[in-house]
C-alpha cells in the first residue's frame, strides 16, 4: 500500500477533511477464482440429472482509511458482489438436497454490482477513553455461531471502552435490515428486513494471550415471514467464549444458548423455544507438523417435538413434516466456516437452509443448524511460501424431520494448497470430497448415492 497526504479522493471513493490534512492509505485487491463442483445432488434421482458446475469469478476491493486525528479514523470499502442467482443456484425445491439449479448454469456475464462493504467511523470521545465505531461494519460475536456479518457488513453502532487495560466491555445496535446471507439471522431462513439486535459484551485477558469473554443479544425481529405470514420474534442469546495458547497449545472454546417466543404463531399463542450450540478446539505443533481437531454440536429438533408451523409444499413434502425443525433458529445463517462442501454448498436438503450459495469464499453458510460434528486437522509450511493442510469431518444431525430417519450426515475429507507467489500474490488450491450418510435418503425414498466433490483455485492480489 502507498501512503500519501491529500483533502480528497475522487470518483466512488469520496474523502474530505475540511480542519486539516488527513493521512490516507488506498488499498483494495483483486480475487480471481475457479470453482468446480459435481454431484452436489449425490446423483440420487432416477432421471440421473448432471449437476456437474464450474465457473470462473472475479471479485474487487478498493478501499480508502482516513487516520484524520489522533483517535479519529474513517474507513470505506467498496466491493463486488456475485449473488447465489448469478453463480446458478437458488434456494432447495423438492427431495433434491442441494442448491443446484441446472437452468442457470450460463453465467459468465457481467452482472456483478459494487457495493458499499464497509464504510465507517471510529473516534474517541474528547476527554474519555469511550470508543464509538458506526456505520455499515463486520461484526462478529464470539466466534460468529451466533451472529455473524463479516461477509458484507450490517449497520451497527459499537461503543467500547477498557476500564482496565484487561477488560474490553462494549455494547452495540446492530440492524438486520437488508437482503443477502450475510446479513444477521431472521430465525427463519428469509431475509425480509426489519431484524434488529442489542447486544452487550465483555472480554478479560486472565493470562498473557489467553482471553475469556461473555456477549448477550436481544433481538427483535417484527417481520418474520413463515409460510407468507407474519409473526414477531423476541429472543435472547447468551455466548460465553475463551481464547488462547498454553505453550505450543493454542485453544478455542465457545457456548451458545438462545431462548425465545415467536409471537401468536399458533393462532392466538405463542411458540417458546430453545436452542444450543458448543465449540471446543484445539491445536499443537508436533515438530513440523501443526495437528488439531474440534467437537462441534448444534440443536435440532425431533420429529416427536413437532408443532404446526406452516405447510411448504413441494414434491415429496406432505403434512407429516409440518414442524419446527431446527432450519428456524439462527444457526442456518451464519458466517462460521468449518466445511468446503457440506457447509458452504450442501446442507441437510429440501425445506432446509442449503449451503453458502456456492460462494466458497471461505465464511461458510449452513451453520450449526441440526448439526455436530467431529473434525481433525493436521498441517506444515515446508517452505516459508508454501503451506499445505488437510481436514477430515463426520458429522451428525441432531434431530430428525422424519421419525425414522437415520442422523448420520456422512463424511468430508478437504485438502489445501497455498503458495506465496510475491509478498502480495498468494495462489491457493482447496479440493474436497464429501460422503453422504444415510440422513439423505429421507425414510428410504433415495437409495442410492453417490459422492460430491468439489475443488477451488484461487488467485489473490493485494495492494
Amino acid at each position: 500500500m502507498k501512503k500519501f497526504m491529500l483533502a480528497v479522493v475522487a470518483a466512488a471513493l469520496v474523502l474530505t477533511s475540511s480542519a486539516a490534512m488527513a493521512e490516507v492509505t488506498v488499498g483494495g485487491g483483486l480475487a480471481l477464482r475457479y470453482e468446480y463442483w459435481k454431484n452436489l445432488k449425490f446423483n440420487n434421482t432416477s432421471a440421473k440429472v448432471d449437476d456437474t458446475q464450474s465457473f470462473l469469478a472475479v471479485n474487487v476491493k478498493l478501499n480508502v482509511d482516513a487516520k484524520i486525528a489522533e483517535g479519529l479514523e474513517t474507513f470505506i470499502e467498496l466491493q463486488t458482489q456475485t449473488t447465489g442467482a448469478n453463480l446458478g443456484n437458488t434456494a432447495a425445491t423438492g427431495a433434491v438436497p442441494n442448491n443446484s439449479n441446472a437452468a442457470l448454469n450460463y453465467f459468465n456475464f457481467q452482472k456483478n454490482d459494487m457495493h458499499v462493504n464497509q464504510a465507517w467511523v471510529n473516534f474517541t470521545l474528547p476527554g474519555t477513553t469511550v470508543g464509538i465505531k458506526a456505520g455499515h461494519q463486520p461484526i462478529a460475536l464470539g466466534h460468529g455461531i451466533w451472529l455473524d456479518s463479516t461477509r458484507e457488513g450490517s449497520d451497527a453502532v459499537l461503543v467500547y471502552a477498557k476500564p482496565v487495560p484487561e477488560l474490553l466491555v462494549a455494547g452495540a445496535y446492530i440492524s438486520g435490515r437488508g437482503t443477502g446471507t450475510s446479513n444477521p439471522a431472521l430465525f427463519d431462513g428469509s431475509i425480509t428486513g426489519d431484524a434488529n439486535f442489542y447486544a452487550a459484551l465483555a472480554n478479560y485477558t486472565f493470562a498473557e494471550n489467553n482471553t475469556a469473554g461473555i456477549n448477550v443479544t436481544f433481538a427483535d425481529d417484527n417481520a418474520s415471514a413463515i409460510g407468507g405470514v407474519v409473526k414477531n420474534i423476541r429472543a435472547f442469546n447468551t455466548g460465553i467464549t475463551a481464547d488462547g495458547k498454553l505453550g505450543a497449545v493454542s485453544y478455542k472454546a465457545e457456548a451458545d444458548w438462545l431462548t425465545g417466543r415467536r409471537l401468536n404463531t399458533f393462532g392466538t399463542k405463542n411458540y417458546r423455544f430453545n436452542a444450543y450450540a458448543a465449540m471446543a478446539g484445539a491445536s499443537v505443533d508436533v515438530g513440523a507438523v501443526k495437528v488439531g481437531g474440534e467437537v462441534v454440536y448444534g440443536t435440532g429438533n425431533h420429529a416427536n417435538d413437532r408443532k404446526v408451523l406452516y405447510n411448504p409444499g413441494g414434491a415429496g413434502v406432505g403434512s407429516d413434516s409440518i414442524t419446527d425443525h431446527a432450519y428456524f433458529v439462527p444457526y442456518g445463517a451464519t458466517s462460521y466456516n468449518y466445511a468446503f462442501l457440506y457447509n458452504d454448498k450442501i446442507g441437510q436438503g429440501p425445506r432446509g437452509a442449503g449451503g453458502g450459495n456456492g460462494y466458497g469464499d471461505g465464511f461458510g453458510g449452513f451453520g450449526l443448524a441440526n448439526t455436530s460434528y467431529i473434525k481433525l486437522t493436521a498441517g506444515m509450511n515446508p517452505t516459508d511460501k508454501l503451506s499445505v493442510g488437510a481436514e477430515v469431518l463426520y458429522l451428525r444431525a441432531t434431530g430428525q424431520q422424519f421419525g425414522d430417519q437415520a442422523k448420520s450426515l456422512g463424511w468430508e475429507a478437504d485438502a489445501k494448497v497455498g503458495y506465496k507467489l510475491y509478498d502480495n500474490l498468494n495462489f491457493n488450491l482447496t479440493g474436497g470430497a464429501f460422503i453422504p450418510g444415510a440422513w439423505y435418503k429421507f425414510g428410504g425414498t433415495q437409495t442410492k448415492m453417490s459422492n460430491a466433490y468439489g475443488a477451488e483455485a484461487k488467485l489473490v492480489a493485494k495492494f
